[in-house]
């Protein structure tokens, strides 16, 4: 089986809130249990 790839962007990162960080934080979070799924990030900030 190929392991599978997601990219997720988001602006809102570490979470600050219940917005979309906390919705990608939690959703990240469930995918890399899974076995068959790449679950890398980059986190880019720019001061």
């Amino acid at each position: 089986m190929t392991k599978r790839k997601i990219l997720m962007l988001n602006y809102e990162f570490p979470p600050l809130g219940g917005g979309a960080g906390n919705a990608t934080y939690y959703l990240l979070k469930e995918f890399s249990k899974t076995k068959d799924l790449n679950t890398n990030y980059k986190l880019l900030y720019n001061n």
